[in-house]
């Protein structure tokens, strides 16, 4: 990711399940939050549940019935990759385009 540029091509999920022998899954920021609060958080006993976050990007996640909903392209709730005027809407309202 351009955030981390360090991080691109890292195989984590791999080296976790070498290092402890377990199955592991790897979720970006959003879906894992927006998860957790179906789950635990304040949207414990909610059928659906949305998220959106505000940072270096945009982000959005559904939950639904406790899953991530992921759409039929995979990037359900992604709504920092919106066109907005020639641009992606991250590009030009998150935090790190606005500081």
């Amino acid at each position: 990711n351009d955030n981390i540029p360090e991080y691109t091509g890292l195989q984590f999920k791999q080296q976790l399940e070498a290092r402890f022998h377990i199955p592991c899954w790897v979720e970006n920021d959003v879906n894992a939050a927006a998860l957790g609060e179906a789950v635990f958080g304040a949207g414990k006993g909610a059928a659906h549940v949305l998220m959106l976050t505000i940072g270096t990007g945009i982000g959005g996640a559904v939950v639904i019935d406790h899953t991530i909903y992921r759409g039929c392209s995979g990037s359900a709730g992604e709504i920092g990759y919106m066109w907005v005027k020639d641009h992606h809407f991250q590009d030009i309202a998150s935090t790190t385009a606005l500081v």
